[in-house]
């Protein structure tokens, strides 16, 4: 707790020490004395850059926000998301286990679409390994897998899709977590299905017979 309330003002010597080095920097453009103290000392200026690229950001972030949304960058969460989704998945039994509960899930409330979200008080129950993702939202439909015009008739089979938001979350002025789901087929997979777009946008990749991640 000591260490908590010291911190910030950690923070503000190393953004103070920053501006110095600002100060140093826009100095030696119009001094050739200031410029040739760096010229003789660049080491010592090289691990002073360090604080100033920090004072750089913060003045930055004061006056745009929305920088927040460059870090992290889109791959490197998408890296840490998978790898919880992995976790997750094995220990609740494997990517086996999580079909066939999607499966019971599916052939449980098969007479309509179900829209299931985490924050509804009145939950359907989840079989165990659809539980264990801590998914926000389940959507379960069925759809022509390429897309048919209403007026069209469609000789396409339908494929019956459980569809798992587990992460996505929009934050007003601060950083957006991006879009990552699971599609699980309830049926044996068509030849050349492809996941429906969600939330504007479309990039998938096969994990296991029937199972896509979407992201």
């Amino acid at each position: 707790m000591r260490y908590a309330s010291v911190l910030p003002w950690v923070w503000l010597f190393i953004f103070i020490i920053g501006l110095a080095f600002l100060a140093r920097l826009c100095s030696a453009t119009f001094s050739e004395k200031a410029a040739q103290r760096i010229k003789s000392h660049p080491i010592l200026h090289g691990f002073w850059a360090l604080p100033g690229i920090f004072s750089v950001l913060v003045l930055l972030l004061f006056f745009d926000p929305m920088l927040f949304n460059i870090w992290p960058p889109h791959w490197l969460e998408l890296k840490r998301q998978r790898e919880t989704v992995q976790e997750r998945v094995q220990a609740a039994g494997g990517w086996e286990k999580l079909r066939q509960d999607c499966v019971t899930f599916a052939n449980t409330n098969q007479n309509e679409p179900v829209f299931w979200i985490r924050w509804d008080t009145n939950h359907i129950a989840l079989p165990s390994a659809l539980a264990a993702l801590k998914p926000q939202q389940i959507k379960y439909y069925s759809t022509n897998f390429h897309t048919t015009p209403n007026w069209k008739q469609s000789t396409e089979p339908e494929v019956s899709v459980v569809q798992i938001k587990i992460f996505g979350m929009h934050s007003t002025g601060g950083h957006d977590t991006p879009y990552y789901g699971l599609d699980v087929l309830r049926e044996p997979e068509p030849k050349d299905y492809k996941p429906q777009p969600v939330s504007g946008r479309l990039q998938y990749r096969k994990i296991a017979d029937g199972i896509y991640e979407v992201y």
